[in-house]
């Protein structure tokens, strides 16, 4: 068994070694970074830690009790930065981290950490990072915590405190904190996947390490609860590439149905190729068109019917 457990833990160092190394040269000294390396782009400016800022770091490390000590750890604040500006730049993926996020709030990372972990302070509006900024993993789980603070917003305006339902009170909190981490994850892949199709081992890699970070990290505890397994059962299990998966199939159902009631329909209905097709038939064949005609990467197209940001 503990021979399984090092292998384990020897398969996932070597994936974190893949998903955070730099993907630019980052000067952490400085105050503001606009850094272009081949076809990627960050952009960020530093701002100050206050004392309360120092504050909730401080709590917050004491919270990480168990992974200080190692190697790159994160325990010193003098090692910490924050930033209130961080635009990155993927490929052809645009991401403006702090639209994402209502106002006032600061990501603080540690660059020489070699702990790959994050939380957000809802009340103090606040993400840590115990990472750099500069890699295929940090964006993950910076955009893995913005997913958390959009799911606490939507919470907030729904006026409830969860949204599992189906046992007692300790089943549904450990299912609700599943379905957090589940609605984080895919928060953070939806982001991303536009780049993340493209290589299917990056892909793989970093939807094993989301799924690392939040599932086993987070809930495993309380996938060893009976009482919890009981709960889930009114709930999907955790699997961020068949929730993606979903997802992205519910996206392009909804965008076919807006590309029906479009002029465009009657255009491509007219092609050769579709004009003999029943109506059953044609979301199958829209959607190989969609993928075949470049369409899927047509920032205009995806705005359009999918509501995609351009």
């Amino acid at each position: 068994m503990k021979q399984k457990k090092a292998h384990g833990e020897g398969l996932f160092q070597e994936l974190e070694q893949r998903v955070f190394r730099p993907l630019f040269d980052v000067d952490f000294q400085a105050e503001i970074q606009d850094i272009a390396q081949g076809d990627n782009q960050i952009s960020f400016t530093k701002t100050e830690l206050n004392e309360h800022d120092r504050e909730q770091l401080a709590r917050y490390i004491a919270s990480r009790s168990r992974d200080r000590g190692k190697e790159g750890d994160f325990s010193d604040e003098s090692s910490w930065y924050a930033v209130d500006r961080l635009v990155y730049n993927i490929g052809e993926t645009n991401l403006d981290i702090f639209s994402y996020l209502p106002d006032g709030y600061k990501i603080l990372f540690c660059p020489n950490s070699k702990v790959y972990n994050g939380a957000v302070d809802y009340e103090n509006r606040i993400i840590c990072v115990t990472s750099d900024i500069s890699s295929l993993g940090s964006i993950a789980t910076i955009l893995h915590e913005v997913g958390h603070v959009k799911d606490n917003e939507r919470l907030k305006k729904l006026d409830v405190t969860e949204l599992t339902k189906g046992g007692d009170w300790e089943e549904n909190r450990a299912a609700e904190q599943m379905r957090k981490e589940r609605e984080a994850s895919l928060y953070a892949l939806r982001k991303m996947w536009k780049e993340l199709r493209k290589n299917e081992q990056t892909k793989k890699d970093i939807l094993l390490y989301l799924k690392n970070m939040a599932y086993y990290s987070h809930c495993i505890t309380g996938l060893q609860n009976i009482s919890t397994a009981r709960a889930m059962a009114h709930h999907n299990p955790y699997d961020p590439e068949l929730d993606m998966q979903e997802e992205l199939e519910r996206q392009r159902y909804d965008a076919w149905e807006k590309f029906k009631q479009s002029d465009e329909y009657a255009a491509w209905k007219s092609m050769k190729e579709f004009t003999q097709l029943d109506e059953f038939e044609e979301y199958g064949a829209w959607c190989q068109w969609v993928e075949e005609t470049g369409k899927v990467d047509d920032p205009e197209f995806l705005g359009k019917y999918f509501g995609f940001e351009q």
